[in-house]
């Protein structure tokens, strides 16, 4: 309820509600991983670790990042492989070599992701960085359901 007695509706977010610990996640898994990190809700970025978060936390996802989130199937792209690498955000300013895009789903439904992009072309994200990627996304789910 604001002061003029307006009331504002906001669409309900089950990972933003998990957000004080999906701060450390995204600490925790890029520093492991040596790569950028977003922790995302249905629509927009709730965690990052390794890129501007003033610009980033709150930033609203690529049309691209929604349809692969709506397929419900982990995403791996490089340049190496020639697969192609999408855009995070509908502006973006930044240039991945690779990157992997889990969606976190609860009970059949998706609710968010979890998004490790590498900006370094020498160093490629391997089975090891899906592991990872796979183990927070199911852990949250768990956390969630």
């Amino acid at each position: 309820l604001l002061p003029s007695g307006e009331i504002v509706l906001c669409k309900y977010s089950l990972v933003g509600q998990i957000s004080d610990y999906a701060d450390d996640f995204c600490e925790v898994l890029g520093e492991v991983c040596d790569a950028i990190v977003l922790i995302t809700d249905r629509d927009r970025v709730i965690s990052a670790y390794g890129i501007n978060k003033k610009s980033t936390i709150g930033a609203k996802l690529s049309g691209a990042i929604l349809d692969i989130l709506d397929a419900k199937n982990c995403y791996i792209s490089s340049i190496e492989s020639g697969t192609t690498i999408v855009p995070i955000f509908d502006e973006e300013k930044y240039t991945y070599s690779s990157q992997i895009i889990m969606p976190i789903i609860i009970q059949g439904e998706i609710e968010g992701s979890i998004i490790l992009c590498n900006t370094r072309g020498e160093s490629q994200l391997n089975q090891e960085h899906i592991l990872l990627v796979k183990l927070v996304a199911r852990f949250l789910s768990k956390q969630m359901e």
